[in-house]
C-alpha cells in the first residue's frame, strides 16, 4: 500500500469516528424531543409503543457507535505503530465488529417500518376515500 493509500484510509476512518460522535449530541437531543413529544403530546393509545421503539432505536444507535469507536481505537492504538499498521488494522474487520453490524441494519429496518407504517396510517383516509 502507498503512503498516500495509507493516509486516506486513516484519514477517512479518523474523520468519521470523530463526526459520528459529534452528532450523537444531535441524535441524543432529537431522541430526548421525541420522548417529550411522545409523553406531552396529544392522548394516543400507543405511545409506550413508540416510546418502547425511539428507546430500542437509540440504544442500538449508541451501541453501533461505541462499535465503530472501539474498532478506530483499536487500530489507531493497539496497532499504532506505523501508518501502515494502522491503515492494515482498518482493513481488517475483526469478527466483533462484522456481528455488531448487524444491529445497524436492524436499526435501519426498524427506522423505515415506523416510517411506512406511519406513511400508510396518514395515507389511508386518501386511499379510501370516494
Amino acid at each position: 500500500m502507498s503512503s498516500s493509500d495509507t493516509k486516506a484510509i486513516r484519514d477517512a476512518y479518523f474523520n468519521a469516528c470523530n463526526f459520528e460522535s459529534l452528532m450523537r449530541g444531535i441524535h441524543f437531543s432529537v431522541f430526548w424531543m421525541a420522548l417529550v413529544h411522545i409523553y406531552t403530546g396529544k392522548r394516543s393509545q400507543h405511545k409506550h409503543v413508540m416510546a418502547a421503539l425511539v428507546i430500542a432505536m437509540f440504544i442500538m444507535s449508541t451501541v453501533h457507535n461505541a462499535t465503530f469507536w472501539a474498532y478506530v481505537r483499536r487500530a489507531f492504538v493497539a496497532y499504532g505503530d506505523t501508518s501502515e499498521t494502522v491503515a492494515a488494522a482498518l482493513d481488517e474487520y475483526p469478527s466483533w465488529f462484522t456481528g455488531t453490524t448487524a444491529i445497524s441494519d436492524l436499526n435501519v429496518v426498524l427506522a423505515d417500518g415506523i416510517l411506512v407504517r406511519i406513511a400508510l396510517w396518514h395515507a389511508a383516509p386518501l386511499l379510501t376515500y370516494k
